[in-house]
Formats: C-alpha cells, structure tokens, sequence
C-alpha cells in the first residue's frame, strides 16, 4: 500500500494506521511519505485546507506527526522491520520530508 502526503490529513493517525493495518495481509509491505516537521513553506500550502487533528498532533499543536511519533505509531499497529529514507541524520533531513518503509507482521 501506498500512501504519499494524505496521512497527515487524518483526524486520527493511530486510527488510520490501524485501518491500514486491518485491510492488508501479512508481510505486505506498507510506504508512506509524509512530512515530519512543521516546515514553513509547507505550512502555507496546506495548513489551511487540512482537518483538525484530534490526536497527539492537536497536544502538541502542530500538524504534522514527528518522526519518533511515525515509528512508534507504526510499531504500535502492527508494522515491523520500519526503515526511513533519509535515515536519520543525513543531509537531506533537512527538507522534512520522509518515506517509511515497513511490512505488517
């Protein structure tokens, strides 16, 4: 399955994840690239038309979930063997953007 920028449009992540989960089979693969900062020049294009989170997003009063926040969301519905490109601390982390890899159980 593959989801590019619609996720964070969810009202709830963890409930989508979970979701996403439900519908695939085991081993299938599952990639997603979603921002991961609250990058300026992204918050002007999209911030106006997105939903309001009512997840760990509306807390912390951004619109986007971190990185941390994808791993362990990913991990808690199911997903395994998550790998992120950029990984973590490479030069092009920079744009906040990134893709996950990862397989349901």
């Amino acid at each position: 399955m593959i989801a590019v920028g619609v996720l964070n449009n969810s009202v709830n992540t963890d409930k989508c994840i979970y979701e996403i989960n439900s519908v695939m089979k085991p081993g299938g693969i599952l990639l997603i690239i979603e921002t991961v900062e609250d990058v300026p020049d992204i918050l002007i294009t999209q911030s106006f038309m997105m939903t309001e989170p009512k997840d760990q997003r509306k807390a912390t009063n951004t619109m986007f979930l971190n990185r941390k926040q994808w791993l362990e969301i990913l991990e808690e519905n199911g997903f395994c063997n998550s790998e992120e490109f950029p990984g973590y601390g490479e030069y092009l982390e920079v744009l906040g953007q990134k893709l996950f890899y990862c397989t349901k159980e």
